[in-house]
């Protein structure tokens, strides 16, 4: 669970007309393995970005260094004029206030990525491929779009349609937040805790 007081929402966002914006800020906060979708998430910033270079892709996250699964270096060199490789946050709240949108296209199995719970509490949309853990967080077309793994063109066209509806953006926002308040707070997911520790006892 998650402190959904501490991870707060800032409504003044439902308001942001955002492809009219000076700067949208599109966030992965993820460890950069292949697996974690990485290099989707770069050529979804390159197709977007060539229209629309006011909507910037921002990745937080290191490089594991021993994991077979790391990326290249390499890749921050092909994707520079597209992607802002950030490293790593201490303070996620920051950059999550910071953000309108988080795209986490991972093939990873995943628990429940807790970068989504933090996300989704301070309201915004999210986009994710059709994976375990990741369908927990995301209601399809209420809270933001499961993708098929792999698909860059549906997940281009799914973050523009958010991008370009105030809407839906708005519709998104408002519903992840109520997620994440209602089935996620901490205080939830404690007495669940509790409730199955006292199930299990034998001398109640």
């Amino acid at each position: 669970g998650i402190d959904t007081n501490y991870f707060s929402f800032d409504e003044r966002k439902l308001e942001i007309d955002l492809l009219e914006s000076k700067k949208i800020n599109v966030v992965l906060i993820s460890r950069l393995i292949k697996s974690k979708g990485i290099i989707d998430f770069c050529e979804l910033a390159k197709q977007i970005r060539k229209k629309y270079d006011n909507v910037i892709f921002n990745i937080v996250g290191n490089i594991p260094k021993n994991s077979p699964d790391k990326i290249s270096i390499n890749i921050f060199k092909k994707y520079n004029k597209h992607v802002k490789f950030l490293g790593l946050k201490k303070d996620v709240k920051k950059t999550l206030s910071e953000s309108h949108l988080m795209v986490f296209p991972s093939r990873y199995a995943e628990g429940v990525p807790r970068v989504l719970l933090e996300a989704a509490s301070m309201g915004l949309p999210l986009i994710a491929y059709e994976n375990a853990g990741s369908n927990e967080v995301i209601h399809h077309n209420k809270n933001g779009y499961l993708i098929e793994k792999g698909n860059i063109k549906s997940l281009v066209k799914h973050t523009l349609l958010i991008l370009k509806d105030k809407n839906i953006y708005k519709n998104f926002s408002i519903y992840s937040r109520k997620i994440s308040k209602n089935e996620f707070d901490i205080s939830i997911v404690a007495k669940h805790y509790k409730n199955l520790y006292n199930s299990l006892l034998i001398d109640k």
